[in-house]
């Protein structure tokens, strides 16, 4: 098995930031795991990890605490694969402040690269499994000297070359704007291993319109963090928006 990722995500490694372990959303520990965490009444079922009043994961304690033995759910946080006939492929969720510092960290293009396993432990990574999936429908030719297009598949090989060839036309769709370097890595990872087109009857299209709703989204964050901090854009505004509009892209479907 392939694993893809986009080279500027090829670094991830967990920081201990802990805004996952805090961020109070319920986290499901298998069985087999949670014997080896700490004995408890939510131990018999699996059930969740159990959290404070305010939240926070009772084993987020200067770091993970169990970190040898959590639970699936955070060892694959904050990865989000897709897996088709072509290989599992790795994306991340920017709403982890280390994903997103990664953004403005990179130096050079933007390229599709293969990788390790983001979850070693396991044979598959948890994700959308596409493998059963047609690829998209080639999209119509613009010639003019081109008849009606009749309908027909691309091969996995000119989809991957599709998603390359869009990459290249970000910088186009973000202009001059402040930080365009970091914000075309944002939306690459947007476009590539996207969701959208295996949700969405249009295919490509679907990919493209999933990509400039996030731009929109970003842009509205952006210019909410600037009127809230009552300065001009700089980075940790810009950090702070991609993070709130990944949470919603991402964690709240």
């Amino acid at each position: 098995m392939k694993y893809f990722w986009l080279n500027f995500h090829l670094s991830y490694r967990c920081r201990d930031v802990g805004a996952c372990c805090t961020a109070g959303w319920p986290i499901p520990v298998e069985p087999e795991r949670a014997v080896l965490i700490e004995k408890g009444e939510w131990l018999a079922a699996g059930g969740v990890l159990p959290v404070t009043e305010s939240g926070e994961c009772v084993f987020h304690q200067d770091g993970c605490a169990v970190y040898e033995h959590r639970p699936l759910s955070c060892m694959h946080f904050p990865y989000v694969c897709m897996i088709d006939p072509r290989g599992v492929h790795v994306t991340l969720s920017h709403y982890c402040p280390t994903a997103a510092s990664l953004l403005f960290e990179h130096r050079g293009p933007i390229e599709v690269v293969e990788g390790p396993s983001p979850v070693p432990l396991l044979e598959m990574p948890e994700g959308l499994d596409a493998r059963e999936s047609l690829p998209p429908l080639r999209e119509p030719s613009e010639s003019p000297r081109s008849q009606a297009p009749r309908a027909a598949l691309m091969s996995w090989e000119e989809f991957a070359q599709w998603e390359r060839d869009e990459l290249k036309t970000l910088p186009a769709l973000i202009g001059d704007a402040p930080f365009a370097d970091v914000i075309e890595r944002y939306l690459a990872a947007k476009l590539f291993a996207s969701w959208a087109m295996y949700e969405d009857d249009d295919g490509v299209a679907a990919v493209r319109k999933y990509v400039r709703a996030a731009y929109l989204r970003l842009r509205e964050e952006m210019e909410l963090g600037v009127l809230a901090a009552e300065r001009p854009l700089d980075a940790a505004i810009l950090l702070d928006a991609i993070r709130r509009v990944d949470f919603g892209l991402f964690h709240l479907r």
